[in-house]
């Protein structure tokens, strides 16, 4: 297994292969392989290594594998079966939401749209970074076919500012665009006194 299966061009993205008997990469014997680019691992245990991505281009997509040092030589080794991993570099888009006002209890969703001509990477579980002062939600982020808009639930947020990173692949916001949006609670009215007046004159009333 690899997870997550994409990431920005700029690199960075910390990816996890899941196999066995993996401890035997320790003592910096393993590298990770995306396509011809070979990257030092950052974790490994028996199940699953751990490395970050290096920068590509947009569209690009590496087959990953893991190289094993033995002595002098070098061998790619697959850490589950013959199969080959896929690894997509994708980047990211500037977006701006359909509005920046939330009615708490009224608005059910907001969408995103990806700004000049752009659009969305549909090949990874996007999500988006939901953080004010009270801390951060993560959501999903449900991607339309083409990539054209996308849409994520704010139906159970609290009155607040919120500032939204989204992530195409579901873990890097740290580099992706971001955006505002304000939770307001639904107005009421209480009516003050008096509560009523004569009908041929002007009364004052404060609500």
């Amino acid at each position: 297994t690899v997870v997550p299966l994409s990431g920005p061009i700029q690199g960075g993205t910390s990816v996890t292969l899941g196999g066995a008997n993996l401890g035997a990469c320790g003592n910096e014997r393993c590298s990770c392989v995306f396509g011809q680019a070979a990257v030092g691992m950052t974790r490994v245990t028996e199940s699953s290594v751990a490395c970050t991505s290096p920068a590509g281009s947009a569209g690009t997509t590496s087959v990953m594998s893991i190289s094993f040092s033995l002595g002098q030589s070098q061998q790619l080794v697959d850490p589950v079966t013959s199969s080959a991993f896929e690894f997509n570099f994708y980047t990211p888009v500037t977006f701006a939401l359909s509005s920046d006002l939330v009615i708490q209890g009224i608005t059910a969703t907001l969408e995103i749209l990806p700004v000049g001509g752009q659009s969305f990477f549909s090949g990874g579980s996007a999500a988006v970074l939901l953080s004010s002062d009270s801390g951060s939600t993560k959501v999903g982020v449900s991607v339309k076919s083409g990539g054209t808009s996308a849409i994520f639930d704010v139906s159970s947020l609290q009155p607040a500012q919120y500032n939204v990173s989204l992530a195409e692949n579901g873990v890097d916001f740290a580099r992706s665009p971001s955006n505002v949006f304000t939770v307001v609670a639904l107005p009421t009215l209480q009516l003050g006194q008096p509560a009523s007046g004569p009908r041929t004159e002007e009364v004052r009333t404060s609500i």
